[in-house]
């Protein structure tokens, strides 16, 4: 069977894009080149039969979506590591968020999600304080109106104190930092450990979403999948303990420093009932207390059992 996958070539998934893991069953072929939000679009248009996907647009769009998540999860980060500010904001803490002005992409976006929910959990934000500014329209309706505005033009927006702080999913787009702009944090590293430590998650941003026709009619597509991506991943481990493999004059010691401090943090994002089910029971808590969707649903929901 031929299925056409939409998703970022992340390392761990190399082995499968490029062949060195194989299915007897499936022949498939990968889309990576195009952004994420482009992938998510192209999914919801139906121009792919599995892709990754936003969890939290996943979350909002259930139970309407015509795929149905499979429990792997491609995409992870800290949030504290993503919020800049203006220096002049007097923004030396998470508190000091209140009564400015915010940028995000979109008030639904995950990294959103998830960076409201940790700022009111831990550091007691008061969300509804803040004045939200987006660079895209929503998919689903939002509590909030909020202004739109350019995209391209956010850093230098940041920079001119035309706005206070900006949340970045992807941070590559902010550096060499703009004058007057900073990260909220002034050692997110610190932050972020302290609260993986409290909390036990690395927060998951995107899962894999497959057709509903396609498991209807031939349900072991779903399981084939899942484990050829657990053999991907299987097949990294032994690719990456090459010195060589990455650009980085110190990245065997970041990654002794990460496996010291996490453990394998994305061993468990194929393993729903590691600490993936805790950490998608605290997205969709979010989302409800964020007034994005009207009702709690268990996380199992949204994925094929396999």
């Amino acid at each position: 069977m031929k299925l056409t996958v939409g998703c970022k070539d992340y390392e761990w998934l190399e082995p499968l894009i490029h062949g060195y893991v194989k299915s007897d069953d499936l022949e498939l072929q990968f889309f990576t080149d195009a952004p994420s939000n482009r992938i998510h679009d192209r999914t919801v248009g139906g121009d792919f039969d599995v892709a990754e996907f936003s969890l939290a647009k996943h979350i909002l769009g259930y139970p309407n979506w015509e795929f149905i998540g499979l429990p792997v999860f491609p995409r992870r980060f800290f949030p504290h590591s993503h919020i800049f500010v203006n220096q002049n904001s007097n923004i030396t803490e998470p508190k000091d968020l209140e009564n400015k002005r915010v940028a995000i992409y979109q008030y639904q976006n995950t990294l959103a999600l998830w960076a409201r929910g940790i700022l009111s959990e831990y550091y007691g934000v008061d969300l509804e304080s803040i004045e939200w500014v987006t660079s895209r329209p929503e998919t689903f309706e939002v509590p909030y109106d909020p202004e739109i505005v350019d995209h391209k033009t956010l850093p230098e927006q940041l920079s001119q104190g035309k706005i206070d702080a900006l949340f970045l999913p992807t941070t590559n787009r902010i550096y060499p930092l703009p004058k007057n702009v900073t990260r909220m944090y002034s050692d997110p590293r610190e932050a972020e450990k302290i609260y993986f430590q409290k909390s036990g998650f690395c927060p998951l941003m995107h899962d894999i979403v497959i057709r509903n026709e396609i498991v209807e009619n031939d349900p072991w597509v779903a399981t084939e999948l899942y484990e050829l991506f657990q053999k991907s991943y299987a097949s990294h481990l032994t690719r990456i303990t090459d010195d060589t493999k990455w650009p980085l004059a110190w990245w065997t010691m970041y990654l002794e420093e990460e496996l010291e401090v996490f453990g394998d943090i994305w061993a468990r994002s194929f393993d729903f009932n590691s600490n993936v089910k805790a950490e998608l029971e605290t997205m969709i808590q979010y989302a409800y207390d964020q007034h994005l969707i009207s009702d709690i649903f268990d996380p199992q929901d949204l994925f094929y059992k396999v």
